[in-house]
């Protein structure tokens, strides 16, 4: 995936080094009928190439793809922290917002640096039916939150005067918490009545490098202000490290830590935003 962005971001910057040679283009060639051999050179750039800076505020829904969206049974044992590569992240649809900034460097090409957020859900029902969990047991989990930190180059393209199409090649630092799932449940034992017992499986937050595709257009209601569609997609691989299964029976807790252990997830998030822009 990472040669997949490397090879779009080539083809934008070849198209970049092509328009910029474009800029400053000869749009008339007068010939003076008195003088023959004297030229007058007009060139349409004459006024100037605008530079707009422009902030973003969308906000929109995050669907899982591939591995991080997918629902099966990948665990080596009953003990989770055999598990070094999950194929199943049982993630669902959430809620997405970022804060761009952008900056046209020619009247079509740009540099955009993105910040965002994406919050899912894990699906402990279907984790507890698939991973065999008993019936009389309670299984819960916390949320996935990625973040993600990305920059590069887009190309903007008028549709009319008020309305604006774009797409960008982003690529940085993408962050994802492992969701804490915990296990628990009771039994009866003779002489002794009701047993409380729990584990609690947990990761520390992985980070990985990430790119983004997207497309998206911009209407200007005014100079200033506008309202933008985007949708994106959002590919990483996170590295998890470190280990750590707490387990509890009645008032007995044994930890269990390994500061070493990797797990690996791959990260796959297409979004769907609406957004409000001010250019400056």
């Amino acid at each position: 995936m990472k040669k997949l962005f490397l090879v779009a971001v080539t083809t934008l910057a070849a198209f970049t080094l092509k328009a910029g040679d474009h800029d400053d283009v000869i749009t008339g060639l007068n010939v003076n009928n008195n003088t023959s051999n004297s030229l007058n050179f007009t060139s349409s750039s004459s006024g100037g190439t605008t530079k707009k800076l422009t902030f973003s505020i969308s906000a929109g829904i995050a669907m899982p793809l591939g591995a991080f969206g997918n629902k099966g049974n990948d665990t080596n044992s009953s003990d989770q922290k055999d598990t070094t590569h999950y194929n199943h992240g049982y993630a669902i649809t959430g809620f997405h917002a970022d804060l761009t900034i952008s900056y046209l460097i020619t009247d079509k090409i740009g540099v955009t640096a993105l910040a965002g957020l994406n919050a899912l859900s894990f699906d402990a029902a279907t984790y507890k039916t698939v991973n065999g969990v008993p019936s009389t047991e309670t299984l819960t989990a916390t949320n996935y939150s990625t973040w993600q930190f990305l920059v590069g180059p887009y190309l903007e393209l008028p549709a009319s005067d008020k309305l604006k199409v774009d797409i960008r090649l982003l690529g940085g630092m993408v962050t994802n918490t492992f969701p804490t799932i915990t296990q628990s449940g009771s039994t009866t034992v003779p002489f002794f009545g009701t047993q409380t017992y729990s584990s609690v499986y947990s990761r520390k937050s992985g980070s990985g490098f990430g790119y983004s595709i997207s497309a998206g257009a911009r209407y200007n209601l005014t100079d200033a202000i506008g309202i933008s569609l985007n949708v994106a997609y959002t590919g990483s691989s996170i590295a998890y490290t470190g280990y750590t299964q707490v387990t509890n029976y009645n008032s007995n807790s044994s930890t269990y830590n390994d500061t070493t252990l990797k797990t690996t997830l791959s990260l796959s998030i297409l979004t769907a935003t609406v957004g409000v822009c001010y250019s400056l």
